[in-house]
C-alpha cells in the first residue's frame, strides 16, 4: 500500500513526545468591533437579528453588523464581495 507517496515509510515513524507546557498561550482574537456596532441600543441589535434571522446562544455574543464595512474586512475584501454582488451579511 501506500500509493507510491512514503506512506509505508512514514507509518513506522516513532516521534518522541513533545513539551509544550512552557509555550505562550496564542487567542486568535482579532475581531475589533465597529463604532456604529458598538453604539448600537439592544432594540436595534434585536431587529436586525430577527429581520435576518439570527438565533444566538451563550453569553458575550458579539453584535451583529448591518453592512459589510462593519466587519472590519479590508478593503480588496470588500472589492471583492462586491464584485460578487452581495450588498450586506445575510
Amino acid at each position: 500500500g501506500g500509493g507510491g507517496y512514503g506512506g509505508d515509510q512514514l507509518d513506522s515513524i516513532q516521534l518522541e513526545q513533545q513539551d509544550f507546557s512552557n509555550v505562550t498561550v496564542f487567542e486568535k482574537n482579532f475581531y475589533v468591533e465597529d463604532k456604529a456596532v458598538a453604539e448600537r441600543t439592544d432594540a436595534e441589535v434585536a431587529q436586525i437579528r430577527r429581520a435576518q434571522e439570527i438565533t444566538v446562544e451563550g453569553s458575550d455574543v458579539p453584535k451583529p453588523v448591518a453592512s459589510f464595512s462593519e466587519a472590519g474586512f479590508p478593503d480588496y475584501v470588500l472589492a471583492e464581495i462586491r464584485k460578487a454582488g452581495f450588498d450586506k451579511p445575510t
